[in-house]
């Protein structure tokens, strides 16, 4: 079975903001391996996707093009709340509030969740 796309992109964009190059000239943070560890779902609050009138592939698509998104290395966090026919059908966050890749390195890495605003 072949890679997806969306795989192959996320690998090559890993790979570029995670080097030494990219972080110094174009000012990249570094993307961790496993994402799951840096994403907050909101269990809670998000209805299925049914109840939206959408897929769980539907949700899985959107939440994919975020993750790629993010793994290009330029955002240090990305929050996203979907709401569809008044069903809140995703609320995630992905990355880090602070402390990581500030300017200010002796601060401590804070994730983001889907309340830190």
């Amino acid at each position: 079975m072949l890679p997806s796309l969306s795989r192959i992109t996320r690998t090559i964009n890993r790979t570029a903001a995670s080097s030494a190059i990219s972080q110094r000239v174009l000012r990249t943070l570094p993307i961790p391996k496993d994402l799951a560890a840096i994403t907050d779902v909101d269990t809670k609050g998000e209805l299925s996707a049914g109840a939206a009138g959408l897929t769980n592939g539907d949700v899985n698509a959107i939440w994919s093009a975020v993750e790629d998104l993010y793994c290009t290395g330029y955002y240090p966090a990305i929050m996203l709340c979907v709401r569809r026919n008044g069903h809140m059908v995703m609320n995630r966050a992905i990355g880090y509030a602070r402390g990581f890749g500030e300017s200010d390195e002796t601060a401590e890495p804070e994730l983001v969740t889907t309340r830190t605003p």
